[in-house]
C-alpha cells in the first residue's frame, strides 16, 4: 500500500514537471530569458519527466542562440549522456556542429554533421546534409584564405628582408604601398565570410518554396489542371534570385506579370464575372482578356542537383514528428 502511494506521488510529480516545462515554453516571451533558463534547468535537475531529453536539448539550443557556446556544448553533450538513442540526441549533433562552425572549426563541425546524416530521423538527416554542404564550402574558402595569407606574408617578408640587406632606407615608394596592402590581406585571411548569399537564400527560401511545390503536387494529384509554367506574385516574386531558385526546384518556367497587385486583379475578374452572370467558362474568358503581359521569366538551369531526390527528402522531412513539436506531441 505504501509502495503504491509512493509510486502515485512520483507519477504526479513527473506529470507536474512535464506540465511546468510546457508552460514555460508557451510563456517564454513573458519573462526575461535568463529566468526561463533557470527554471527549466531546475526542472531538469529535479528529476525525470516524459520530455526530459527535449528540455535538455532546448537548453542547449537556447544557449547557442544566445552566443553561450560553452553552456550550449555542456547541455547538448548531456542529452547524449542522459538519453542515448533519443531523437533529441540526434538533434544535439546538429547543435554541436553549429557551435563548432560558429568558431570556424569546420572540420569538427563536419564530423558532427556526418553523424547527423547517419541519424534515424529524416529531418535530422536532411538538416545534416544541408549544414555539411555549407560547412564544406566555408572550410574550402578558409583554406584558400589561409594560403593567400601565407603567400602575402611571404612576399612581405621578402620585401622587408630584401630592403634591409640592400639598405633600402628609406624604402622605395612602391614597397611602402605594397607592404600595407599585403599586411591587410594577411589579416583578412584570418576571417571568412560565414554566410555566402546563395547559401542564405537556399536555407531561408528553399524550404518555403519546396512546401509551395508540395502543395502544387497535391492539387495535381486531386485532378486539378495546372499550366506548364508558374506565375509568381507577392513580395517574394520581386526577388530575381528567389524566382530563379523556384524555377530550378520546379523544373518549370517562372514568370511575373506586369501587374503590381495581381491578387486584387484576380478579385476584380471574379467580381466582373459575377456582375455579368457568367459561368466558369465566362470567368475564364474574362481572365484571359484582362491578363497582363509577362514582365520577366526565369527558366530552369542545369545545376547538377538531383531535384527529384531533394523533393523526396523534403517530403520525408515534412512527415517527421519533430515538425509538430517533437515525439509524443
Amino acid at each position: 500500500m505504501i509502495a503504491a502511494l509512493l509510486l502515485a506521488i512520483a507519477a504526479d510529480a513527473t506529470d507536474a514537471r512535464e506540465a511546468r516545462f510546457l508552460h514555460l515554453l508557451r510563456t517564454y516571451p513573458e519573462r526575461p530569458p535568463a529566468e526561463t533558463f533557470r527554471q527549466v534547468a531546475q526542472l531538469i535537475d529535479d528529476g525525470a519527466f516524459p520530455q526530459h531529453d527535449r528540455a535538455e536539448y532546448w537548453m542547449g539550443s537556447a544557449a547557442l542562440a544566445a552566443g553561450d557556446r560553452e553552456s550550449a556544448r555542456r547541455w547538448l553533450t548531456r542529452v547524449g549522456r542522459d538519453h542515448p538513442g533519443s531523437v533529441w540526441e540526434e538533434r544535439s549533433w546538429l547543435g554541436l556542429g553549429d557551435a563548432a562552425a560558429q568558431e570556424r572549426s569546420y572540420g569538427e563541425a563536419r564530423v558532427w554533421y556526418a553523424r547527423a546524416q547517419a541519424g534515424t530521423d529524416p529531418a535530422v538527416r536532411e538538416l545534416g546534409h544541408i549544414s555539411d554542404g555549407h560547412a564544406r564550402t566555408l572550410q574550402r574558402r578558409q583554406r584558400m584564405a589561409w594560403a593567400a595569407g601565407a603567400v602575402a606574408l611571404a612576399i612581405a617578408a621578402f620585401f622587408a628582408l630584401g630592403g634591409r640587406r640592400a639598405r633600402w632606407i628609406p624604402l622605395p615608394a612602391e614597397t611602402r604601398i605594397v607592404l600595407p596592402v599585403l599586411a591587410v590581406l594577411a589579416l583578412l585571411s584570418t576571417r571568412v565570410d560565414p554566410a555566402p548569399r546563395a547559401a542564405v537564400l537556399t536555407l531561408c527560401a528553399g524550404g518555403a518554396l519546396l512546401s509551395l511545390l508540395s502543395g502544387r503536387d497535391s492539387l495535381r494529384a486531386c485532378g486539378v489542371e495546372l499550366t506548364a509554367r508558374i506565375t509568381a506574385v507577392g513580395g517574394g516574386a520581386r526577388s530575381r534570385a528567389t524566382r530563379q531558385l523556384l524555377a530550378d526546384l520546379s523544373g518549370e518556367e517562372v514568370v511575373t506579370l506586369d501587374a503590381e497587385e495581381a491578387t486584387a486583379r484576380g478579385a476584380c475578374v471574379q467580381a466582373a464575372a459575377v456582375a455579368a452572370g457568367a459561368d466558369t467558362g465566362g470567368l475564364v474568358d474574362i481572365a484571359k482578356r484582362w491578363q497582363p503581359a509577362v514582365r520577366d521569366a526565369a527558366v530552369p538551369r542545369q545545376t547538377g542537383r538531383d531535384v527529384t531526390a531533394l523533393r523526396a527528402r523534403w517530403a520525408a522531412v515534412a512527415e517527421s514528428p519533430l515538425i509538430d513539436g517533437g515525439p509524443g506531441s
